[in-house]
């Protein structure tokens, strides 16, 4: 018999870096409404995983933030992290949390989309996209990435025969990188400016309350192709290269924003 076509999509990898902790906070019931507004089937049965074992099942009526500390996971940084599975295969959330505002990279929703084509009836980067606006609408976000894994992988990992260290995610020096979607918040508006962001020659490039999206392709599997690695370059020559790590030139110089602590309101 002939093989079935397989009708799994490449692995995206998404991450969005919330301005305060998501976890102990406001932030979490706001990011809860987010998930039930635009996952409703797979948060018909929201999961808390611990160890791959299922801790607790959060209702759709329920308190995510009263069921998380139940199931708390500190790293010896002290982080905690919380792995958010539903209804349905192919996603999920780890969502990382630090005691503090700082560093920014030390609060993370991770959106883990292991080769799901579609996501709610829409594929899958299309949902990413409407996710993605929904969540820095109702919580301030500071940055935000998707992409295909492999980009990721070709911006920011170092791989020998015997390990793969990944590189670049410092944001107190610089970004990781620019990707298939890009989100700037408010401290990037403010460092490197609305109207250069805004201006961007990417194709799709929008302002939104409290920052910019700039996304290179309408498909994130179109990385590869030579138009798309010009456009990027493009877009790095606009915005500026000291803004972002660069893996084929690791020792240039690059800048960030000053980070305060932030005492963000919900908008």
């Amino acid at each position: 018999m002939p093989e079935e076509e397989s009708t799994e999509a490449p692995r995206l990898h998404a991450k969005l870096f919330p301005s305060e902790p998501i976890i102990g906070g406001p932030f979490l019931n706001a990011f809860h409404k987010v998930l039930k507004a635009t996952l409703p089937e797979w948060t018909s049965r929201l999961t808390v995983r611990e160890g791959g074992v299922d801790r607790c099942v959060v209702g759709p009526d329920d308190d995510l933030a009263a069921a998380i500390p139940i199931v708390p996971r500190i790293s010896p940084r002290g982080r905690q992290g919380a792995h958010l599975y539903g209804a349905y295969r192919g996603l999920s959330f780890l969502l990382i949390s630090s005691p503090d505002s700082l560093p920014p990279s030390h609060n993370v929703i991770n959106i883990c989309s292991d080769g799901r084509p579609e996501i709610e009836g829409r594929s899958t980067h299309e949902w990413i996209r409407t996710f993605f606006e929904a969540v820095v609408a109702a919580i301030p976000i500071r940055y935000g990435l998707a992409c295909d894994g492999e980009e990721f992988s070709a911006q920011n990992s170092i791989a020998d025969e015997w390990s793969v260290e990944l590189v670049g995610r410092d944001m107190t020096k610089s970004l990781p990188g620019l990707y298939w979607l890009n989100y700037f918040g408010e401290p990037y508006v403010d460092f490197i400016g609305e109207t250069r962001l805004t201006t961007a020659p990417g194709p799709i490039v929008r302002k939104v309350d409290h920052g910019v999206f700039i996304e290179l392709a309408e498909s994130p599997w179109d990385w590869r192709s030579p138009a798309y690695q010009s456009l990027r370059e493009d877009v790095l020559s606009h915005l500026g290269p000291e803004y972002f790590y660069s893996l084929q030139n690791p020792d240039r110089p690059t800048i960030a924003p000053t980070f305060t602590r932030s005492q963000s309101a919900l908008p």
